[in-house]
């Protein structure tokens, strides 16, 4: 089952995109981007890089995909929907 402060975790670190309600992240953050890693930018987002899936290994450090699905599962929620409510969050900010 996810840790729900992964979910938590994701939407904290990328609220630095966003500044009075103008998302100003990456083009491939943004809906229609290409995929990208939600800690590096490294365009891949399964890869966790050896750090281990938040949320899901023990110690787990890297936001992945996976991340986001275990936690959007933990609440029985669409991972699409799931990651509209995270960008209505951010864009709150």
């Amino acid at each position: 089952m996810a840790d729900t402060g992964a979910a938590a975790f994701i939407a904290g670190g990328l609220r630095r995109y966003v500044s009075n309600g103008v998302t100003n992240a990456p083009q491939s953050m943004r809906k229609g981007g290409t995929a990208m890693c939600y800690n590096c930018g490294c365009g891949e987002p399964q890869d966790d890089h050896g750090k281990g899936h938040m949320g899901v290994d023990p110690n787990g450090k890297a936001i992945t995909e996976r991340t986001i699905e275990t936690a959007c599962r933990g609440f029985q929620m669409d991972t699409g929907d799931c990651k509209q409510n995270m960008r209505d969050l951010l864009q709150q900010e």
